[in-house]
């Protein structure tokens, strides 16, 4: 996950009716209901942000954004890290590489405009032989301005799907409970219980 990952903490414990029906299950029941309730509210924010990121010149950041699960303390902390995944890389025009991680900050908050240096030029390298070649930036191939380059506006899809983590905590809440009357009614037909 790159610097865009989205973080919102929700703290299970604050909710009554949560701590009320977990409290009554088995320990590996509850982690299973809980971990399934914040992974769905995860993949749910992912696709406010895929759908909001902008599709470019081949959509490496669109096709990079998922869902990467962590624990910390011991299992004690679960979290979902949302945003584009480290390494998701794509063929772009010409054959170069484009890499998610790379683009992403700027597709979410653009750039400002870059002018030369005065006395300078702005100098754009078209790269040429292979890619574990040391010299590809060959004097030949380059393009010389003195015109600044525009600014790129930003497209803030990350900012948007942060706007979805607000109604979270509802969302997890019906799912928990939602989620210990399913495994109470699978365990019951086994002729089990999840209850301690």
């Amino acid at each position: 996950m790159s610097r865009l990952t989205l973080t919102a903490k929700i703290d299970l414990a604050s909710l009554r009716s949560v701590q009320r029906a977990l409290d009554k299950v088995k320990a590996g029941v509850a982690n299973r209901v809980v971990k399934g309730a914040v992974a769905k509210a995860a993949r749910s924010v992912a696709r406010v942000a895929r759908q909001d990121a902008p599709q470019g010149s081949v959509g490496v950041v669109r096709k990079s954004i998922g869902v990467k699960y962590k624990s910390y303390e011991r299992g004690m902390v679960w979290a979902y890290l949302i945003g584009p995944r480290r390494g998701f890389r794509m063929k772009g025009p010409g054959g170069k590489d484009v890499v998610a991680t790379r683009v992403g900050h700027f597709a979410e908050a653009g750039r400002k405009s870059i002018a030369p240096k005065p006395g300078t030029v702005l100098a754009f390298f078209t790269l040429k032989g292979s890619p574990a070649s040391k010299r590809r930036r060959k004097v030949s191939g380059a393009i010389f301005t003195r015109k600044p380059v525009k600014a790129a506006a930003g497209f803030f899809f990350m900012q948007k799907a942060w706007g979805e983590t607000k109604g979270l905590k509802t969302s997890i809440e019906r799912d928990i409970l939602a989620g210990v009357m399913r495994e109470a009614t699978k365990a019951a037909a086994a002729g089990k219980s999840i209850y301690t």
